[in-house]
């Protein structure tokens, strides 16, 4: 492994470590809250595909002699804390909202790891996380129409 990552490795590291916060975050959330079905619906179908997705940029660091960086646990449970929190004294759409911020800064961070050149399937991962992203930040907002 080397000492140093490049731009390619960095990113990867960042994409890997930050949407395993977010994954981490997820089921802390399910594992600690009595939400509503189709939150709760949402979360666990996101939570499912993020963890595929998330194992497709571990193997393409591999490849790249890379090790993945983990992610904060500790970070990520204290969002999901102050997510509960949020919910108890407001409603759902606090816990959509704050859901919705930390996704839109992980797929931001995605886009311009894009920008970078990629092999065809590194470009392909990458492609699938954004519109994963896309798809649960849309869903979300659909749920927060109906609170």
């Amino acid at each position: 492994m080397p000492i140093l990552r490049d731009d390619h490795t960095a990113a990867l590291a960042g994409i890997h470590a930050q949407g395993g916060e977010l994954l981490e975050r997820i089921q802390d959330v399910l594992d600690q809250s009595t939400l509503s079905a189709p939150i709760e619906r949402l979360l666990r179908t996101t939570a499912v595909r993020r963890e595929t997705l998330l194992l497709d940029v571990e193997m393409i660091e591999r490849e790249r002699g890379d090790l993945p960086k983990a992610a904060n646990t500790e970070r990520a449970l204290l969002e999901a804390i102050a997510d509960w929190v949020h919910t108890q004294l407001t409603d759902e759409s606090s816990l959509i909202r704050r859901l919705t911020e930390a996704e839109t800064q992980w797929r931001q961070v995605i886009l311009e790891a894009l920008e970078q050149d990629w092999t065809d399937q590194e470009q392909d991962v990458l492609q699938a996380l954004v519109e994963h992203s896309d798809e649960f930040i849309d869903e979300l907002a659909v749920l927060q129409t109906t609170l």
